[in-house]
């Protein structure tokens, strides 16, 4: 053990402790897409838009394409809404991974550190056993691309919204 040097007091620990900050950070832009679709999809409903407020992710976000589908704008701007859509529903099922998922923290022989989440779904009454195993430099590769999915979607709801405003 080595007390002036942590990460070689416990490695273990010190990996558990980065994988946890790395997935506090996706989970939680995971969260705040999420919020931005709905209050794009409130912004909506307040201006008269017929719009549906499911309780669940997903129907939001399709919801929100729909939105988008029938406002006016050029074929680019139709085309990059749908491009920032389905960029974010690609990442989105990790996000229940990130969630819901059951951590085990994995280390090589050289105290490289590896995620693997796994994770029961249900179908038909049938659980779906998947799992989910990135080492760090993909973690970091997935969390620079939730931040630019979140980024390109927050943009193009920020226009919705605008869109939605002017036609009030």
């Amino acid at each position: 053990m080595n007390a002036h040097n942590p990460e070689l007091a416990n490695p273990h620990s010190f990996a558990r402790d980065e994988i946890d900050a790395w997935r506090g950070r996706c989970i939680d832009l995971c969260a705040r897409g999420e919020r931005a679709v709905s209050k794009t999809l409130q912004e909506a409903l307040k201006c008269d838009h017929l719009v549906k407020l499911s309780p669940m992710a997903g129907p939001r976000l399709r919801e929100a394409q729909t939105l988008f589908d029938t406002m006016s704008g050029t074929e680019k701007q139709h085309k990059a809404a749908a491009k920032t859509i389905k960029d974010w529903c690609d990442i989105e099922p990790k996000r229940a991974f990130l969630a819901h998922g059951e951590l085990t923290t994995l280390l090589d022989p050289r105290s490289n550190w590896h995620a693997r989440f796994d994770l029961t779904r249900f179908k038909a009454n049938a659980p779906i056993e998947e799992s989910w195993v990135l080492d760090r430099q993909e973690a970091h590769m997935f969390e620079e691309e939730l931040q630019h999915s979140f980024a390109s979607l927050s943009q193009q709801l920020g226009q919705l919204r605008r869109s939605v405003d002017r036609l009030a």
